[in-house]
């Protein structure tokens, strides 16, 4: 008697435990809706996974805007959130604007260092960072810093020559990414590196290697 009164009350508490859960993360799915906005469905974390592994990131976002337009929601998990795609409203937000759009997600790695980059802080960390980096973006340190891109120009320009001569197929991904590598490296660290002629330099392993760090698993634990 007392062994079913205690199975029964297991199973009881079970169901309300999964109700609960179930409430829980459903609880906003019409949040979009009674405000009339277009939205993408909320999704679990392994349908988001997947589509992040088999879709590259420009192509997941344009999936997302199709028929929605420009401006619609979105779910994180099961918080509501707004996804931007509009040019003008976006240079309002994150330039006009940013006095008033200072927070952002926080992209956490587990790394001291990364965790602290400016596009990952808020608040008061934000505005110290922010502080320390304005100097290096005036029109002067700007102009040096094309003439830098300019010279990772021409190491582009006969990389793609030398692959035209060949009639061989390029790897455009790869190709601006060695040379985004190029201008950062010599204009951040003052460091030359050939990424296109040596994808083995230490430097180009280990900026690599940081940039492994953000995997879809860990954007979705973020």
């Amino acid at each position: 008697m007392f062994v079913d009164i205690y199975y029964a009350c297991a199973i009881v508490l079970m169901m309300a435990l999964v109700s609960f859960i179930k409430w829980y993360l459903t609880r906003n799915d019409d949040y979009w809706t009674k405000r009339g906005i277009p939205s993408t469905p909320r999704e679990s974390y392994l349908t988001f996974i997947y589509k992040l592994s088999t879709q590259d990131m420009r192509e997941f976002l344009a999936n997302l805007t199709k028929g929605r337009g420009r401006v619609f929601g979105s779910f994180e998990g099961s918080s509501p959130s707004v996804v931007v795609a509009e040019p003008d409203l976006l240079r309002d937000i994150l330039v006009k604007d940013f006095h008033i759009f200072p927070f952002r997600n926080e992209m956490k790695t587990g790394d001291a260092i990364a965790d602290k980059m400016v596009s990952g802080v808020n608040g008061e960390d934000w505005k110290r960072i922010r502080t320390i980096i304005t100097p290096a973006f005036t029109s002067k340190r700007m102009r040096q810093i094309s003439s830098i891109m300019n010279d990772c120009s021409q190491t582009l320009l006969e990389v793609c020559e030398k692959y035209s001569n060949k009639g061989e197929p390029v790897d455009m991904k790869g190709m601006f990414g060695a040379f985004t590598m190029d201008v950062i490296a010599s204009s951040a660290f003052g460091t030359k590196v050939d990424s296109h002629n040596d994808p083995q330099n230490e430097f180009v392993k280990r900026a690599r290697a940081a940039f492994l760090k953000f995997t879809p698993f860990v954007i979705m634990v973020s």
